[in-house]
C-alpha cells in the first residue's frame, strides 16, 4: 500500500534536501533517477555525500541551453559517479523541465514529483511543493508506476539520441561550455551580447514532441528583470541599472529558406535580407507603417537614391537557439511608396540586412523556427533577434 504525502518546503519544516538524502541513501538501493531543469554546483554539494554512495546506479537528465544550468554542477555531477545525461532540446524556448526523483529498492520505492530543481534554493531554500510517494514494488498497481517511469526515461534516449546525451569526461563538459550551452558559476559578467562566439552556431535540431507548440501573437511586455524566459545568456547582477529593459515587438511566422537567405528554388536570389512583415502581429496592427513608424521611429533615417526608399543602421544582439553570438551593426530599409504594387498587395515595407550576421543566418537548420524581435527601451538604437 503506497504512502502519500504533500511536501511543503519553505512554509513548514519538511525539506526536499531531507526527501532526497532518504530516496538516496538506503543501503540496498538498486537504481535511482534523477530528473531536473537546473542543476547548480551548490545543489549537488548539498547531496553530494549521497550521489557518492549511489554512484552508477544513479541515472541523471539535466537540462541545458537554459542559463542556469553550470558546467561546475556537471562537473560535480560527474564526479560522483552517477550516469550522467545532458538534455539539450535544441531550442531556449523548448525547456526540458520535469522534476522527478525516483529511488528503487527490491521490494520499496520513492517517487518524488514537484517543483524542486537540484539547486540550493530548489531543494532547501525556496518555496517549493512536491508530492513524495513510498510505493509498495508488492502492490500491481505501484509496481506498473515505478516501471513506467523507468520506462519512459529510458525511451527518452532512445527516441532523442541526439538531444538526450551520456557525459562521461570533462572534456565534453567544458565543449558544450565553449559553444555556449552552458554557463559559468565563475562568471559574472553583466547580461549583454557581447561577443564570444565567433563560429557558426550548433546544427542540432529543435526537438520533435508529441504536441506543436502554441505561438503567441504579439504582447508588449516589457522586462525589467531576466526571468527562465529572458533571451540573454550570462549571469544576472544585483545591479538593476545594468539590465536592459526589453519589449517584443514583433515575432515571425516559421521562417523560410527566403527568410534566412538559402532559396533553394532555380529562379529565386538570396536578398540576404529579411522582409518584416505582418508575422504574429494583431490584425489591427498595419505592418507597413509599424516599424518605420513605431519600432524604429528613434533612429535617424536617410533617403536613398531609390524613390523613396529610406534606411538607417542600429545595433542587433544576436542569439540563435539560446546561444549568444554577439552584436551587429545592420541597415534596416523602408519604402514609404504607399503608390506601390507591394504597398497596394500589403506586402513587407520594411526589411533588416543580415549582412555580418549572415554566417549564422544562413542555415537550413532554423527553417521553421521563430524569430522574435527585441526592442531595448534603454537605448534608442539597439535591439536584439533572437531565432529560437
Amino acid at each position: 500500500m503506497s504512502e502519500k504525502v504533500f511536501l511543503l518546503q519553505g512554509l513548514t519544516s519538511a525539506t526536499h534536501l531531507a526527501a532526497l538524502q532518504a530516496l538516496l541513501s538506503p543501503t540496498d538501493l538498486e537504481k535511482a533517477i534523477l530528473s531536473v531543469a537546473y542543476v547548480t554546483h551548490a545543489g549537488v554539494r548539498l547531496i553530494q555525500d549521497e550521489l557518492r554512495h549511489a554512484g552508477h546506479r544513479v541515472d541523471a537528465y539535466v537540462g541545458i541551453r537554459n542559463d542556469i544550468t553550470s558546467k561546475e554542477a556537471l562537473l560535480a555531477l560527474l564526479e560522483t559517479g552517477v550516469n550522467l545525461h545532458y538534455v539539450d532540446t535544441g531550442a531556449r524556448t523548448l525547456v526540458f523541465h520535469p522534476k522527478v526523483y525516483l529511488g528503487c529498492r527490491q521490494k520499496q520505492a520513492k517517487v518524488i514529483v514537484g517543483s524542486a530543481n537540484l539547486t540550493e534554493g530548489g531543494i532547501h531554500n525556496n518555496i517549493e511543493s512536491s508530492l513524495v510517494l513510498d510505493l509498495d514494488l508488492s502492490d500491481v498497481g505501484d509496481r506498473t508506476l515505478v516501471d513506467s517511469i523507468i520506462e519512459e526515461f529510458r525511451e527518452l534516449i532512445v527516441n532523442y539520441p541526439r538531444h538526450v546525451v551520456r557525459l562521461r569526461n570533462q572534456t565534453e563538459i567544458e565543449m558544450l561550455h565553449q559553444s555556449g550551452r552552458l554557463v559559468s558559476e565563475a562568471s559574472s559578467s553583466p547580461p549583454s551580447t557581447v561577443s564570444r562566439h565567433r563560429s557558426k552556431t550548433d546544427d542540432l535540431p529543435r526537438m520533435s514532441l508529441a504536441v506543436d507548440p502554441q505561438r503567441s501573437v504579439l504582447h508588449s511586455v516589457l522586462t525589467k528583470k531576466r526571468a527562465e524566459s529572458a533571451p540573454y545568456n550570462g549571469k544576472t547582477g544585483e545591479n538593476d541599472a545594468a539590465i536592459p529593459d526589453l519589449a517584443i515587438v514583433w515575432q515571425s511566422k516559421p521562417l523560410s529558406e527566403r527568410d534566412l537567405g538559402i532559396p533553394s528554388g532555380k529562379n529565386t536570389h538570396a536578398t540576404g535580407s529579411i522582409n518584416l512583415d505582418k508575422g504574429m502581429l494583431p490584425q489591427s496592427v498595419d505592418h507597413r507603417h509599424y516599424f518605420r513608424d513605431e519600432v524604429f521611429k528613434t533612429l535617424d533615417w536617410h533617403r536613398t537614391d531609390r524613390h523613396l526608399v529610406y534606411e538607417s543602421y542600429a545595433t542587433f544582439g544576436l542569439i540563435v537557439k539560446g546561444v549568444d553570438l554577439g552584436e551587429y551593426r545592420a541597415r534596416i530599409a523602408h519604402s514609404a511608396n504607399t503608390e506601390s504594387v507591394s504597398y497596394q498587395q500589403h506586402n513587407a515595407m520594411t526589411r533588416i540586412s543580415w549582412g555580418d550576421m549572415t554566417t549564422h543566418i544562413a542555415n537550413p537548420g532554423l527553417i521553421g523556427r521563430i524569430f522574435t524581435l527585441y526592442k531595448d527601451e534603454s537605448h534608442v538604437s539597439r535591439f536584439i533577434i533572437e531565432i529560437d
